[in-house]
């Protein structure tokens, strides 16, 4: 599922989670879970909205209720060194964003 940035700005729902995945050149995306369902946000172009930085994130849902929100950035170093492990290299920051809210 996707989330339409006008459609957010428009309706206000109540975000049960934001994940701000982290890309390497400032490069975030944004996936959001309203009602269970879960998806990124895309701009009115049909493509995943591109931000360059948490500030432009924060400034977005500052009127928006978000039970938990936090930054995911995968690290490629296991790779960049050749290890054969497949271990989860995720980092998981809690943020906050928007109003808080208990869900």
């Amino acid at each position: 599922m996707n989330f339409q940035l006008e459609s957010l700005l428009r309706n206000k729902p109540v975000i049960e989670y934001v994940g701000v995945l982290s890309f390497e050149m400032s490069v975030y995306l944004v996936q959001i879970s309203v009602d269970g369902q879960r998806g990124l946000v895309y701009a009115n172009d049909s493509k995943p909205k591109k931000f360059s930085s948490l500030g432009q994130i924060r400034d977005l849902f500052t009127d928006f209720k978000v039970g938990q929100a936090e930054l995911v950035h995968q690290s490629a170093y296991g790779e960049m060194i050749g290890s054969d492990e497949e271990s989860d290299n995720t980092m998981r920051l809690p943020i906050r964003l928007g109003a808080d809210c208990s869900l």
